[in-house]
């Protein structure tokens, strides 16, 4: 039964793994009719066999599996689903407040989103009580003392007061980040500030983000190019697709192949490579034909072989594939962990969650395995305030 269950298993998360391998990156930010998911009606959830509970770090279980669906703890609340609503528990697994709701998002300081039943959104506190009554009919979270809001077809903006900062006008609209968000009107996008006034009119087919502050991507017409916050051109649109950007050096496409461009145009590494995308620690993962590279920015090799597949650090780790099998390395390019679990995951608060032989656990930043695989633990999650979600299998 164990082996049916884990070849399953591997089967999808391989096909999720390699997902999650794109070349380009989502927005950093959240983005009205992109990433809002309408919840289904009570009625609509079906009650899930295998339930979820949470184990501490020791693998145990503290609170009961009992819920057909949860969310990982932040500051000291859990989202949970049981017979089609949402609450809120405690780490000992008792309800925060009796209030529940067709759809919840995790608290951000002293308010959480919350959808009421007749679909209209609005904000909660730490009682449960609406702090900001549910009028709305689309809701962002809290970005820089903003969300985004809808009224009809239209998006605009609020502050922490629920005072309307910017009207209803866009046909889109994103968090703000760094004091500004992007908005679209008439098909095109542009950039606003928090008083809505434009610091980028809406004339470009399409605008993303970058890490690196004061920087955008942008299409204009059929090809990308790279500005500041005020549409000023550090890279003339004129590439296929631009990804991540780290320092002075921009991931490029020419042809059906990428590279990597300094923001004089000229070439750091030649575009002979199938994907390249930032890693972090100023590396970059390049693929020629499923042979993966760990490169520097002017192209050095910092291993001395290529590998199956290489994900970006995270806490200063990546992991990888060498065959069938995956391990860990260091920014140095050192092994932490030799190759030998069937998947692997990023780190996250000092521990990766990892698939063996004989079940899921975690491991530590040496590599060392923190408790045994459990054979019932069907699915388990990342950890967050010391508790992770596990569906248990009976």
């Amino acid at each position: 039964m164990m082996k049916r269950w884990l070849y399953g298993f591997v089967s999808i998360m391989v096909v999720f793994l390699a997902i999650g391998c794109k070349q380009d990156t989502p927005n950093d930010s959240s983005t009205a009719t992109d990433e809002l998911e309408s919840p289904l009606p009570d009625h609509d959830y079906e009650e899930n066999p295998y339930q979820w509970g949470f184990i501490n770090r020791a693998g145990n279980l503290v609170v009961v599996d009992q819920f057909d669906e949860v969310r990982s703890f932040q500051d000291g609340l859990a989202l949970v689903r049981r017979n089609g609503r949402w609450a809120y528990i405690q780490a000992d697994g008792k309800q925060a407040f009796t209030a529940t709701f067709r759809a919840a998002w995790p608290f951000q300081g002293k308010w959480a989103r919350a959808q009421q039943d007749d679909g209209l959104f609005g904000y909660i506190n730490r009682k449960g009580e609406w702090a900001l009554s549910p009028r709305y009919e689309e809701l962002g979270d809290w970005a820089e003392g903003m969300a985004f809001f809808r009224e009809g077809d239209l998006y605009g903006y609020i502050d922490t007061n629920g005072t309307t900062v910017v009207a209803p006008q866009f046909e889109k609209a994103a968090d703000f980040i760094e004091g500004a968000a992007i908005v679209a009107s008439n098909g095109k996008y542009g950039l606003i500030d928090k008083q809505g006034k434009f610091l980028i009119e809406c004339r470009f087919k399409q605008i993303k983000r970058l890490s690196t502050p004061d920087r955008l991507r942008v299409k204009q017409e059929d090809k990308w190019g790279i500005t500041d916050y005020r549409g000023k051109w550090v890279l003339p649109p004129k590439w296929l697709q631009l990804g991540e950007m780290d320092d002075n050096y921009v991931a490029a496409m020419e042809g059906e192949q990428w590279g990597l461009l300094s923001l004089n145009g000229q070439w750091s590494i030649r575009p002979d490579y199938d994907q390249l995308f930032y890693a972090g620690h100023h590396l970059w993962i390049a693929d020629a034909g499923g042979n993966y590279s760990l490169l520097t920015a002017t192209g050095d090799a910092l291993l001395s072989r290529t590998l199956s597949e290489i994900h970006p650090f995270s806490e200063g780790f990546a992991c990888f594939r060498d065959g069938e099998l995956w391990g860990y390395m260091d920014a140095s390019g050192r092994i932490i962990s030799a190759p030998q679990y069937f998947l692997a995951w990023p780190f996250q608060q000092g521990l990766a969650r990892v698939a063996t032989d004989a079940g899921l656990t975690f491991i530590d930043t040496t590599g060392r395995l923190i408790w045994l695989p459990r054979p019932n633990f069907l699915e388990i999650r990342e950890y967050s305030d010391g508790l992770a979600p596990v569906q248990i299998y009976k």
